[in-house]
Order: C-alpha cells, then structure tokens, then sequence
C-alpha cells in the first residue's frame, strides 16, 4: 500500500498487552478536526495518552454506541500504565459490547492482565490464534507507502517453494486478505503489491506473542511529515505451502493498518488473482506451470494482446502502466494494497478531473499518519482492452507520489496475473 513514498530514509520491552490491529481508523461522529474521536486518534499516534483517553471518553459522551472509542479509551488507559482502570474499561466493553471486535481485543487483554476477571465475566473465552481488526463506522480508506527493505537476499537454503500453490484469500477494504504464519503463529495479512518490503508493527507482534527487536533503530520511514522508528528483523513464515526461513521484515513502532506481505515473497512466481474462485494461483516462474497459467488468463505474451497489459519498474520497483482517464492518458501505479484509485488534488487537476464541493469526505489511514481525501467517480477508466466505468477514486490532501495509484476499485472484480519476469499483467478474457 502506498502513501507518501515511506520507502525513503530506511536507517524495553512493550506493554505485556495483546493489542488492536485497526484498518480503519474513525468514527461515525464524523472526521472534522473538532470531533473527540480524531482528536483522541491524533493523541494517541503521539503517544500522549493522558490526552488521548480524556478526548475518547468526549467521543464516548458523544456517541456512546461506538465500542471503538472505548476500546481505544482502554488502550490509552493500558499505555498510560493506569491498569486498574484499563481492566475495568476492558471489562465494560465485554459487558456492553461482546459481541464485537471491541470486545474480542479485550479479552485478549485481560487474558494477559487479569486471568480471573475475565473468567469471570467470559467464562466461556477460549484464546484463539490471530486477530481480527477492530472496525468503525465511518467512511475510512487504508493507504500508505511501506518502507523498502534493506536486509539483503530473500533466499534461504530451508526455503520450500513448490512449482505450484494456491492460497485462498478474502476481501477487506478491496484489500487481498491471505492467512500466514509467522514464527508458527497465524496472522491475516494484506497481499501488498505496492510494497518491496514486508511490514509488520511492534503491536502485531505484540499480538502474537513475538518478542520485538531490541536496541536502537535501524532505520525510519516518513509521511506527511511524520517520521516513524523502523527495525529490521527476520522471521520464518509460511503461506500456503510456500515457505521462507530467515526472511526479511520491517518492524514499525506501531501500525494501525494490516501487516502486508510484499511481492517479494512472491518473487520467484508468477501470481494469478483468481476473483472468481477467491485464491491466488502461483506458478514458478520458468516451469510448465507458468507457462499454462500465462495461456489460460490471455493468447499471448505479445504486448500486442490486448489483454496483456505491459508494465515497467520506476526507481521505487513500483509497477507503472498507461491508463487513459476520461480519455486522457495517465501513467498510474498498480497498487493491490490500495482501496480505490488515488491521486492528488493537483493530478486532479491536470487530469481534468473535477472534485465537486459536496464531495463525500474520508479519512485515509497509512502507517504514519492520516489524510483527509474525497470521493469521485471516474467515468471511464481504460488500460488495454480492459474498461471500467464509474471507478471510484479518492483525491487527498497528502501524497507525495509522483503518479496516481491504481487500486482496488480498477482490479477488485477482475482476474488476472502479474507476470514480473515478463512485465506483463494478463487479464482473464
């Protein structure tokens, strides 16, 4: 996923707490700068936590059926080192909200804090392995730029890589959403083609158990201004029944999105996005396999077919295809980690694309930070023989790409593979 090109500037112990993984990041109160909710969200990502649990508690007065407040009031409680009142605000969302994700979270924290408080409350729990994503009411998109990794080879010698392997995958955000396992403990990830380099915050691991990096950091990543503490680190993980040991991973301070698993996991395959069966389809590249996959999605490997849309790598190993928009030619980045198609005002602008005032607004969330943006509709959006009309797009006030990123409202619905050795994406006729 893609905001702010974080790839740039790549240079204790934690609370003993099973935290939130939150993809979207809002309230249904609204997205103004006055709103509890967005104060309490800003506080937080501050680390002011004192601050951040009064504007919650606001934005729980205010709205008192938004379980993600208070469980947000919880964590600042948590984080401010105030666990007696961390407890009981646990306590409260299991009571009044257990059948949400709210409430799935605290349990997991209580699990840790209070093992006989929660036993008494929920005696039924049973921990369970990964989990899922708090979720609020508000119209949020997930979009952000993932640092690059700079931990060298992703080859191991006690890596299994099959010819073949399918992997099921569902739907979040328009997100591809694929099940792992990290150092054996599972985990949801988001299929990141936007991103070189696999991303997990200290909160993920928090929430499975693994022990974070020590020392000082190795590096930083930056968006809208805001500089984030990376570390670099290796785990052995498994996706379907392809396996890498010792593989490189950037560790955020923390992330309020999904943790993504970049294309270079993938790299030795190509990857088929099956739509119609939910399942991503890899075939290594140079094998029987990948030759059958490129011929059922199109005819041919000529840049000629239609349905074999050609792509190049810019400096940032980002995949740049020719759209036209409206009937103008665009250059766009192919971004499965992205909701929609995403631009700035003024890519807008010059694309002719006009934002109308009463335009619905969004909050967009990334792993440093956030930006405001708004909904539009494009009428046509072309690549080869590919057509959609009335794509969603988002306008935002913060990015720093130099072209537009094409999302999930372009690719959502369509099959397809992304062959990398022969820059070519095919789409199923």
């Amino acid at each position: 996923m893609l905001w702010g090109l974080m790839r740039n500037n790549l240079h204790n112990s934690s609370l003993a707490i099973i935290a939130a993984t939150l993809l979207n990041f809002g309230s249904a109160c609204g997205a103004h700068a006055a709103d509890p909710f967005t104060d309490g969200t800003k506080y937080f990502k501050n680390k002011q936590y004192a601050l951040a649990s009064k504007s919650f508690e606001r934005a729980i007065e205010a709205n008192p059926r938004n379980h993600v407040a208070y469980y947000y009031h919880a964590l600042a409680l948590h984080y401010s080192k105030d666990s007696v009142a961390a407890r009981r605000e646990y306590a409260r969302i299991i009571q009044n909200f257990p059948m949400s994700d709210a409430a799935n979270y605290s349990r997991k924290a209580l699990a840790v804090m209070d093992p006989a408080l929660l036993k008494s409350i929920s005696p039924d729990y049973v921990p369970s392995g990964a989990p899922q994503q708090v979720r609020s009411n508000s119209n949020t998109q997930s979009y952000s730029r993932q640092p690059q990794s700079t931990q060298g080879s992703y080859a191991s010698s006690n890596d299994r890589l099959p010819d073949e392997a399918r992997i099921p995958f569902t739907r979040d955000g328009g997100g591809i959403m694929i099940d792992g396992m990290f150092n054996n403990r599972p985990m949801k990830v988001l299929y990141d083609t936007g991103s070189e380099a696999t991303i997990f915050g200290k909160n993920h691991l928090q929430s499975m158990g693994i022990p974070e990096p020590s020392g000082a950091a190795t590096g930083t990543s930056s968006s809208a201004g805001t500089a984030t503490k990376t570390w670099n680190m290796r785990m052995n993980i498994k996706i379907g029944s392809v396996e890498r040991n010792d593989f490189p991973v950037v560790i955020k301070e923390s992330m309020l999105d999904s943790p993504s698993v970049s294309k270079s996991f993938f790299k030795e395959y190509a990857c088929n996005v099956d739509n119609n069966a939910r399942c991503l389809v890899l075939a290594k590249q140079g094998t029987r396999a990948a030759a059958s996959a490129a011929s059922s999605f199109s005819s041919s490997r000529s840049n000629s077919d239609p349905y074999a849309i050609p792509f190049i790598k810019d400096d940032n190993d980002l995949m740049i295809v020719s759209v036209s928009v409206d009937g103008r030619p665009v250059q766009m980045a192919v971004d499965t980690g992205a909701s929609s198609i995403m631009m700035t005002k003024e890519m807008a602008k010059r694309f002719g694309i006009a934002v109308p005032e009463d335009a619905e607004e969004t909050v967009v969330n990334g792993t440093s930070g956030q930006t405001r943006g708004k909904k539009v509709q494009l009428r046509v959006v072309k690549m080869g023989a590919i057509e959609k009309r009335n794509v969603s797009a988002t306008v935002v006030d913060n990015f720093s790409g130099t072209v537009p990123l094409l999302g999930q409202s372009f690719f959502g619905d369509s099959s397809y593979t992304i062959d990398d050795s022969a820059k070519l994406i095919r789409f199923r006729r």
